[in-house]
């Protein structure tokens, strides 16, 4: 069994307004600003982020981390590898070298589900 716990840093909403379809009320392209967007800045998110994924690891003993929700849609293919750089680097020996960073199979709906059960384990 898995022992997980989701954090939601709001990057992926970022990446998709950043497509500059972003009006109240409309939908931005899916990915937009990912796909066009600066390949500098996107290592430069990709790296911080693999900071943080690396902070955890040392913390927490993990070697596999799941990126879901709008991130993972809109920036994992974009960011994931200077992420995975970074904390590889960054942890410690035991945590970055078996360090995987993968896709979450239920991709924007991650957070929802979460939320949901978590929730219901609430719920006596």
């Amino acid at each position: 069994m898995v022992d997980a716990t989701p954090i939601d840093w709001g990057i992926g909403d970022w990446l998709v307004r950043s497509g500059r379809n972003d009006s109240p009320g409309r939908q931005p392209a899916s990915g937009n600003g990912v796909q066009h967007g600066n390949n500098e800045a996107l290592a430069g998110i990709g790296h911080r982020l693999g900071a943080g994924i690396a902070s955890l690891c040392n913390v927490f003993g993990s070697d596999f981390v799941v990126i879901g929700g709008g991130f993972g849609v809109a920036g994992f293919d974009r960011i994931t590898p200077a992420a995975l750089e970074t904390a590889k680097r960054d942890a410690l020996d035991a945590a970055g070298a078996t360090l995987q960073i993968v896709r979450a199979e239920l991709g924007t709906m991650a957070g929802l589900i979460g939320a949901g059960l978590l929730a219901f384990s609430a719920l006596p």
